[in-house]
C-alpha cells in the first residue's frame, strides 16, 4: 500500500534532519543507511529523497542547519567591551559541551572520517575559521601582540577540552571553564 505522506508538510524536513543527526551521532555516517533514517523517522525513502537527493546532501543539510544555529548564537554587540564578547564565545563553547554533546561528537566524528567529501570538510573548516576569526578580532581589540596565534591557541584549547569531555564521562568542565575565564581575565580576581 502506498504511503500518504505530504511532501509539503513544513516539519518533515526538520524531522529528517534531526533523525539523521541522531543516527549519525550514534552509529556514524558510514554505518547509517537512508533506509534506517527513513524507518526511524516513520517516512518512506522516496519522501526522504524528495528533500535530500543523497545521503551526502542530507549530511550537508544537517551540518548547515547546526552551523547556522551556532553562527546566530555567536552574534555579538560590536559596541560591547571585547572581554564581554570573549566571555560570550567561551560561554557558548561550554554551553555546547554541556548541553549539546551529540552535536560536538557528530562534528568530531565528521572531521575524523575519511569518507566525508572534500566539500563537507570545507564546510567544517569554514565553521572552525568563523570561531577563530571571532577570537582573533577580539584579541586584536585587546591589543594582543599575536592575535592570530592567540586565537588558534584558544581554539585548540577548546577543541582539546571537547575531546576530553567526550572521551570521559566525568571531565571537570566547570573547573576548566573557570581556569580559562581566569587566564583570560573574564572573571573578577579573588
Amino acid at each position: 500500500m502506498a504511503t500518504t505522506e505530504n511532501p509539503a508538510k513544513p516539519d518533515t524536513k526538520e524531522l529528517i534532519v534531526t533523525t539523521a543527526f541522531k543516527l549519525f551521532s550514534q552509529q556514524g555516517y558510514r554505518d547509517t543507511s537512508v533506509a534506517q533514517i527513513a524507518k526511524a523517522a516513520g517516512l518512506s525513502k522516496g519522501l526522504m529523497y524528495h528533500y535530500f537527493t543523497s545521503k551526502e546532501e542530507l549530511l550537508k543539510g544537517i551540518f548547515a542547519h547546526y552551523q547556522s544555529e551556532t553562527v546566530h548564537k555567536m552574534d555579538w554587540d560590536s559596541q560591547a567591551p571585547p572581554l564581554e564578547n570573549l566571555k560570550k564565545l567561551v560561554d557558548l563553547s561550554f554551553y555546547y559541551l554541556q548541553t549539546q554533546s551529540e552535536l560536538r561528537r557528530f562534528s568530531l566524528l565528521l572531521t575524523l572520517q575519511n569518507t566525508v567529501s572534500e566539500e563537507l570538510k570545507g564546510m567544517i573548516a569554514t565553521g572552525k575559521k568563523q570561531w577563530e576569526a571571532a577570537f582573533e578580532e577580539i584579541f586584536q581589540f585587546l591589543g594582543y601582540h599575536q592575535p592570530n596565534a592567540e586565537a588558534l591557541y584558544l581554539s585548540a584549547l577548546l577543541d582539546g577540552v571537547a575531546i576530553r569531555h567526550l572521551a570521559t564521562g566525568n571531565y571537570p568542565l566547570s573547573e576548566v571553564k573557570q581556569l580559562i575565564n581566569r587566564n583570560y581575565g573574564l572573571t573578577p580576581s579573588s
